[in-house]
Protein backbone atom coordinates (compact mmCIF):
# COMPACT_ATOMS: atom_id res chain seq x y z
CA UNK A 1 0.00 0.00 0.00
CA UNK A 2 2.73 2.41 0.90
CA UNK A 3 4.94 1.74 -2.06
CA UNK A 4 0.98 2.39 -4.23
CA UNK A 5 0.91 5.39 -2.50
CA UNK A 6 4.08 6.10 -3.10
CA UNK A 7 3.93 5.86 -6.95
CA UNK A 8 0.78 7.75 -7.52
CA UNK A 9 1.77 10.64 -5.10
CA UNK A 10 5.21 11.21 -4.83
CA UNK A 11 7.31 11.54 -1.70
CA UNK A 12 5.88 14.70 -0.31
CA UNK A 13 2.27 13.24 -1.36
CA UNK A 14 3.01 10.29 0.83
CA UNK A 15 3.44 12.67 4.22
CA UNK A 16 -0.04 14.46 3.03
CA UNK A 17 -1.54 11.08 2.77
CA UNK A 18 -0.34 10.04 6.80
CA UNK A 19 -0.80 13.46 7.95
CA UNK A 20 -4.71 12.65 7.32
CA UNK A 21 -4.65 9.52 9.59
CA UNK A 22 -4.31 8.83 12.86
CA UNK A 23 -4.26 5.43 14.16
CA UNK A 24 -6.51 3.75 16.80
CA UNK A 25 -3.71 3.32 19.33
CA UNK A 26 -2.43 7.18 18.93
CA UNK A 27 -5.57 8.62 19.93
CA UNK A 28 -5.76 6.94 23.37
CA UNK A 29 -2.39 7.76 24.31
CA UNK A 30 -1.76 10.91 26.36
CA UNK A 31 0.77 12.91 27.24
CA UNK A 32 0.90 15.92 29.66
CA UNK A 33 -2.53 16.42 29.21
CA UNK A 34 -2.23 16.35 25.17
CA UNK A 35 -2.31 13.72 22.56
CA UNK A 36 0.05 12.90 20.65
CA UNK A 37 1.25 13.61 17.22
CA UNK A 38 1.15 11.01 14.62
CA UNK A 39 3.23 11.72 11.59
CA UNK A 40 4.77 9.39 8.60
CA UNK A 41 8.68 9.68 9.43
CA UNK A 42 10.79 7.89 6.57
CA UNK A 43 12.93 5.78 9.45
CA UNK A 44 8.92 3.54 8.96
CA UNK A 45 9.65 3.14 5.65
CA UNK A 46 13.36 2.07 5.78
CA UNK A 47 12.39 -0.41 8.39
CA UNK A 48 10.25 -1.74 5.86
CA UNK A 49 13.30 -2.30 2.78
CA UNK A 50 15.36 -2.95 5.04
CA UNK A 51 13.47 -5.99 6.21
CA UNK A 52 12.55 -6.78 3.01
CA UNK A 53 16.64 -7.12 1.73
CA UNK A 54 16.40 -9.61 5.29
CA UNK A 55 13.74 -11.57 3.66
CA UNK A 56 15.49 -11.92 0.53
CA UNK A 57 18.46 -13.57 2.22
CA UNK A 58 16.51 -15.99 4.11
CA UNK A 59 14.77 -16.56 1.16
CA UNK A 60 17.92 -17.37 -0.91
CA UNK A 61 19.05 -19.82 2.03
CA UNK A 62 15.27 -21.57 1.75
CA UNK A 63 15.98 -21.48 -2.00
CA UNK A 64 13.25 -19.59 -2.93
CA UNK A 65 11.97 -18.33 -6.71
CA UNK A 66 15.17 -16.25 -7.73
CA UNK A 67 13.08 -14.15 -9.92
CA UNK A 68 10.91 -13.28 -6.94
CA UNK A 69 13.36 -12.39 -4.56
CA UNK A 70 15.14 -10.32 -7.33
CA UNK A 71 11.83 -8.52 -7.82
CA UNK A 72 11.72 -7.63 -3.93
CA UNK A 73 15.19 -6.64 -4.09
CA UNK A 74 14.13 -3.95 -6.71
CA UNK A 75 11.31 -2.86 -4.99
CA UNK A 76 13.09 -2.40 -1.61
CA UNK A 77 16.10 -0.56 -3.29
CA UNK A 78 13.30 1.85 -5.27
CA UNK A 79 11.61 2.47 -2.03
CA UNK A 80 15.28 3.50 -0.43
CA UNK A 81 15.81 5.83 -3.27
CA UNK A 82 12.45 7.20 -3.69
CA UNK A 83 13.10 8.57 -0.08
CA UNK A 84 16.37 9.51 -0.72
CA UNK A 85 15.94 11.73 -4.07
CA UNK A 86 11.90 12.78 -2.98
CA UNK A 87 10.41 10.54 -5.68
CA UNK A 88 7.42 13.03 -6.89
CA UNK A 89 5.26 10.28 -8.14
CA UNK A 90 4.25 8.60 -11.85
CA UNK A 91 2.73 11.83 -13.24
CA UNK A 92 5.33 14.16 -12.59
CA UNK A 93 8.04 11.70 -13.10
CA UNK A 94 6.65 10.39 -16.22
CA UNK A 95 8.20 6.83 -14.87
CA UNK A 96 6.71 4.39 -12.51
CA UNK A 97 8.83 4.04 -9.02
CA UNK A 98 10.43 0.62 -10.50
CA UNK A 99 11.41 2.08 -13.72
CA UNK A 100 12.23 5.77 -12.38
CA UNK A 101 15.17 4.33 -9.55
CA UNK A 102 16.55 2.12 -12.42
CA UNK A 103 17.45 5.60 -14.13
CA UNK A 104 18.14 7.37 -11.71
CA UNK A 105 20.54 5.05 -10.58
CA UNK A 106 22.58 4.36 -13.44
CA UNK A 107 22.76 8.06 -14.40
CA UNK A 108 26.51 9.32 -15.04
Amino acid sequence: MVASILEEEGYEGLHEFFKRKTPVYIAYQVREGKELEYRFRDEYLWAATLALKEGCKIGEKMAADPGLLKEVMMLANALDLALEKKYSGVDAEGLSLTDWAVKERFKA
